[in-house]
């Protein structure tokens, strides 16, 4: 195996200019028997190569075995996350959307992706990942604030996987591709724990009903606009800058639309029992029903 940059031929410069582009630094290291750290200071600080970042995610999906490593037994199988057809799953990933981090230690073999919420509301959920496998659980406390809950999992499959569908970059990119991996019949389960860790439902004095989602200021709201539209549902989108910082806001302020969002992302939950009880219980008991001067 070479390991030194002097060791490559001309012949070898030239493989690497003309594959790696298309199959990326392991691909070429594999092909020509060279270190993989050789190879990395050949492409990226001789040569100032780079890959567009569609090409970086096919070379992610393109096979399974990119994802999976058998010869480890994890604590949280990353299969099922690839391979969606779980509802606990799919609720975990549109949470994970919008409350999850995911680590990657360059210096070390390990990724990690988590998750943190308040301890009330992690209590409420624990049930649904202890469906998807055993998952590191963490607390603390914090001064004049409500505690948390962190759950957290080491899988760098998981977290490739995640980081080809956009986890890294979801407060700037739409969530199509992970959407794409999620059965028809599931996706209202991702939808309702994109909702339950961003969203708001909101009930003014004078009983006007308001569902709004939050995300940062450059969100893609794609994603959302597509479920809208599939459900003739109008909407808005606001994007505020204040003295705390930047903000996006997309929100539906008809109770028709209201009613055909939640009946959505609530459908079979008193079977399924996936999701936080306070925010189901709170859409169980509004009113829905228009008023002769409730506005459109």
């Amino acid at each position: 195996m070479k390991t030194k940059i002097s060791e490559l031929t001309e012949l070898d410069i030239e493989y690497v200019k003309n594959n790696f582009p298309q199959n990326g630094v392991k691909f070429c290291a594999d092909q020509l028997n060279v270190k993989r750290s050789v190879l990395d200071n050949l492409i990226y600080k001789k040569l100032k190569l780079k890959l567009s970042k569609e090409i970086k995610n096919k070379i992610l999906y393109r096979n399974k075995e990119n994802f999976l490593n058998t010869n480890y037994v994890y604590n949280v199988e990353a299969d099922q996350f690839i391979n969606i057809q779980k509802k606990e799953v799919a609720y975990i990933l549109g949470l994970i959307w919008a409350d999850g981090y995911l680590y990657k230690f360059k210096n070390k073999k390990k990724s990690i992706v988590a998750l943190s919420i308040i301890k009330e509301d992690m209590d409420d959920l624990l049930n649904i990942f202890k469906k998807t496998g055993k998952w590191t659980i963490s607390s603390r406390n914090r001064k004049n604030r409500k505690p948390i809950t962190t759950l957290s999992t080491s899988n760098s499959n998981i977290v490739n996987f995640l980081i080809s569908k956009s986890y890294v970059s979801k407060s700037i990119d739409s969530a199509c591709e992970i959407l794409k991996s999620i059965p028809e019949d599931l996706k209202l389960y991702w939808f309702r724990g994109l909702f339950d860790g961003d969203g708001c439902l909101y009930i003014d004095r004078q009983n006007r009903i308001t569902v709004s989602i939050a995300s940062s200021y450059d969100q893609d709201w794609t994603y959302i606009k597509n479920l809208f539209n599939e459900l003739n549902i109008i909407y808005c989108v606001y994007q505020t800058i204040t003295k705390n910082g930047k903000s996006s806001i997309i929100c539906i302020k008809n109770k028709d639309g209201c009613k055909k969002f939640l009946d959505y992302i609530y459908s079979g939950i008193e079977n399924d029992q996936i999701g936080l009880t306070r925010k189901y219980q709170k859409y169980k008991n509004t009113n829905f029903i228009k008023k002769n001067n409730q506005y459109n």
